[in-house]
């Protein structure tokens, strides 16, 4: 269960590095955006943050 939810959290990382990289944006501007601090950006693509608390996909 626990490596489970590490390698989903790998793969969340990754989809939100690339996502971000496609559209052109750098880790300060995404924070910007999202309105959220540069350091949860980082923990967000490095796999830092265990559990993310993220709202539901529309």
């Amino acid at each position: 269960y626990n490596n489970t939810r590490k390698m989903s959290r790998v793969k969340l990382a990754e989809k939100i590095k690339k996502r971000r990289e496609k559209i052109g944006l750098t880790q300060e501007a995404l924070a910007r955006k999202a309105n959220i601090s540069y350091n949860t950006i980082i923990k967000l693509e490095t796999g830092g943050i265990k559990d993310p608390d993220l709202p539901p996909k529309n």
